[in-house]
């Protein structure tokens, strides 16, 4: 029985430890996105990102996005949008101040337009390879920027470039 105690105790003595640091954080980003289609404007917009840090390099998360930009056709405002939902994970290669990263993500792409009488939207399944870096302002600030390549898997819709600059609270 005692050893059984001394072993629990270490057991949650160790808990403790891992809880020390920071494993969770919530980040959001302002961005922009844009379609590989000749001559396409940039949509620009925001993502919404929660994250689990399972090591000091190693997390998982999910990101929720929104880009848009309204339009207007012959008095009518049309707002055509990219909304992506993707699961994703990284690799932190520093754990410093300044720490450079790589990841995946893995989701849907909804596209869409509405306007006051109508909408339509359609979902496509992609993969985004991403490269980033996050500066450390304080104990639990992040500064944080990245590209993402969004390439979807599908032959009637355009793979995208996105960039995000924003900031991420630890917990």
């Amino acid at each position: 029985m005692k050893k059984t105690m001394i072993f629990l105790a270490f057991i949650m003595a160790g808990l403790f430890v891992t809880n020390a640091h920071a494993q969770v954080s919530v980040g959001a980003n302002f961005g922009m996105y844009k379609t590989a289609v000749e001559n396409a404007d940039p949509v620009y917009g925001f993502n919404i990102a929660g994250k689990y840090n399972f090591t000091d390099n190693l997390r998982a998360g999910i990101n929720l996005g929104y880009y848009f930009k309204t339009t207007e056709i012959l008095g009518t405002k049309i707002t055509s949008y990219t909304m992506p939902v993707a699961a994703g994970v990284e690799y932190v290669f520093l754990s410093s101040d300044f720490s450079p990263f790589a990841g995946l993500d893995v989701g849907l792409y909804n596209y869409g337009a509405r306007s006051k009488n109508s909408s339509s939207s359609k979902s496509y399944f992609g993969v985004a390879p991403i490269v980033g870096v996050e500066y450390k302002l304080a104990d639990n600030l992040l500064l944080t920027g990245n590209f993402k390549y969004h390439l979807l898997l599908n032959e009637d819709v355009k793979n995208g470039l996105g960039f995000n600059i924003g900031a991420a609270f630890l917990f």
